[in-house]
């Protein structure tokens, strides 16, 4: 019999305790601890997860094959690296770094090492994508709304970052983006970073890109329209479902899905098959430079 994989989590607030409840349910996983540097959080989450807490990613070096880093991103390039440079498989949620060196760097060490390192681009196991591809011929625009209500929580990145990093990953998979301009304005809320931002990207193919996020709006909203000549495919990613419209042809379709727990299950693979994870660092490098650019013009507006 197989021996199981040992786990651990780092970071477990909301979302992180998140990831530690999908890794304790995986069979062929050991969840070894979750840390956080706030004792009772640590300990909390590790009696309910059956784990062990712990309060320094350190002390897990040697203890563990692979980990989860769901920090706040100020930290995770320095957590991510020394996980890899210990011989440790990293499952790194987005963005991946706040600075494209440091994503670099992290890609180079993995590959080095030949190490998996999976970016947590969950909307790429969104049920909305089931059977949607041979609808995505022929685009001519597309417009993105990703919304939130304003939550209480570690804000050390812009919305740009936080949010619409989820879609310009998205869309760089279903069409592949090759930016030739790009406006971008945006305007702070309640935090000193940007609380809601819109972008104009247009691609070299002609396809005009409109994207809007925002962490302070009334409601949550996560929708995707992409329009063509005579119809119109519509992703509703809250719900897992899409539409499509053409001449008079209409089409529901979609599949409710533990987005989050398919994300893990597919790293749990990689780790175990030595097989190259479904969101690699190159993917995950891409989108965040794109983001990075996004950030800085509407930083500027």
């Amino acid at each position: 019999m197989k021996e199981k994989l040992k786990v651990a989590v780092i970071g477990v607030g909301r979302w992180g305790e998140l990831h530690a409840q999908k890794f304790a349910s995986i069979p062929q996983v050991e969840l070894v601890g979750v840390v956080d540097i706030l004792p009772e959080r640590a300990q909390e989450v590790a009696r309910k997860v059956g784990s062990k807490p712990f309060f320094d990613y350190r002390k897990l070096l040697g203890k563990v094959e692979a980990v989860s880093i769901v920090t706040p991103t100020s930290v995770h390039y320095k957590i991510a690296r020394d996980f890899l440079l210990n011989g440790i498989h990293v499952l790194l949620e987005k963005p991946m770094t706040s600075k494209l060196e440091e994503a670099l760097h992290l890609e180079e060490i993995s590959k080095s090492r030949n190490l998996v390192l999976q970016i947590g681009h969950v909307e790429r196991f969104n049920g909305a994508l089931e059977g949607i591809w041979e609808f995505l011929k022929d685009i001519k625009r597309v417009e993105v709304i990703r919304h939130s209500p304003w939550a209480e929580r570690n804000f050390d990145i812009d919305v740009v970052l936080d949010l619409m990093i989820h879609d310009l990953d998205l869309l760089e998979y279903l069409l592949g983006i090759k930016a030739k301009r790009l406006k971008a304005w945006g305007k702070r809320v309640k935090t000193p970073l940007i609380d809601e931002a819109q972008a104009i990207i247009e691609t070299e193919e002609g396809v005009e890109i409109r994207l809007s996020s925002s962490r302070v709006a009334q409601q949550k909203v996560r929708n995707i329209r992409f329009i063509k000549e005579q119809g119109e495919l519509t992703l509703d990613l809250l719900n897992h479902s899409f539409v499509f419209k053409e001449n008079g042809f209409v089409k529901k379709g979609g599949k409710k899905k533990d987005a989050l727990k398919e994300e893990i299950e597919a790293f749990v693979r990689s780790v175990q098959q030595g097989s190259s994870p479904p969101v690699t660092a190159k993917e995950g490098l891409k989108a965040l430079q794109l983001a990075l650019e996004i950030s800085k013009l509407a930083s500027s507006e």
